[in-house]
Parts: C-alpha cells; sequence; structure tokens
C-alpha cells in the first residue's frame, strides 16, 4: 500500500526550504539542494506495512454460511377404512414391506398394486420439482409398510 506521507515517491518535499533546494541565497542543508528529503515513515519504501496482515502478505478470509436442514416428508395411504387422518396413521408400527435410500429415487414401478406405482410415481416428481429448485436433495427415501388391522 503506499505510504500516506510521501503517496508511495519515497521523499517529501523539505520542510525547511519547501522544495526549493535554497535557503535564502544558500543551498539547503536540510536536503543538500535537492529539495526533498527522505520519507521516514515508510523508510523511503514509498509503502507501508499493511495494517491487516501486518505485512505478511497473507489473509485469512472465510464466508459465514447458514445452513437449514429439513426433512420434507410426505406420506400417502391407499385403502384406509379406518377413518383416521394420515398423521394419525404415522404412530401404528405395522410390517416394512419396501425401503429405498439414494441420491435421487426412481417412482416404484411394477408394484402388483396400481394406485402404490402411481402414488410412488407422483411423490417421487412432485418431490423433486417442489425442493430441487431452491434447495439442494442430499438423499430421498421411499417406504412402504403395511399397517396392522385392529
Amino acid at each position: 500500500m503506499p505510504c500516506d506521507e510521501c503517496h508511495g515517491d519515497g521523499s517529501k518535499v523539505c520542510w525547511v526550504c519547501n522544495g526549493s533546494g535554497k535557503r535564502g541565497e544558500e543551498s539547503c542543508t536540510q536536503c543538500d539542494a535537492s529539495g526533498k528529503e527522505r520519507c521516514d515513515k515508510c523508510d523511503s519504501r514509498g509503502t507501508k506495512e499493511c495494517e491487516t496482515c501486518e505485512g505478511k502478505r497473507q489473509l485469512l478470509t472465510y464466508i459465514q454460511l447458514k445452513v437449514e436442514w429439513t426433512n420434507n416428508v410426505e406420506d400417502h395411504v391407499v385403502q384406509q377404512d379406518s377413518g383416521l387422518e394420515a398423521d394419525d396413521l404415522r404412530s401404528v408400527t405395522g410390517k416394512e414391506l419396501f425401503k429405498n435410500n439414494q441420491y435421487l429415487l426412481y417412482p416404484l414401478l411394477g408394484f402388483p398394486n396400481q394406485a402404490i406405482s402411481e402414488a410412488s410415481e407422483k411423490m417421487v416428481r412432485e418431490h423433486q420439482s417442489k425442493y430441487a429448485q431452491n434447495a439442494r436433495i442430499l438423499q430421498q427415501k421411499q417406504q412402504l409398510d403395511r399397517s396392522i388391522r385392529y
């Protein structure tokens, strides 16, 4: 960075002769008649030490990043005769028939129950179009359970 005192020149106007090199009729002894004298602030280098890195020419920077982890869960109920809401069925235990975890899922196609295949395809498609625009999908999980009947 250029020195504030000499503006990067390394020398400044002599304070005795104001840059003329003369003091009255005689040569200026302060600047040896040059009209300039050494800049003491930068030791005539013309630059000053950076206050941020203290002249080491290494600067540590960082970016403050806020990351939110969100699980977006959607349920689909097939052949539900109990009258319960889908939210109420989350606490019901049952037999796990199928489970798949991947970065991006493929729909569950060819399942014997066509309604399940269609629901899987719809949910995978909607999830990717809904969240891939403004978030990064790290993992998707598809699980098919059979609830125990009472």
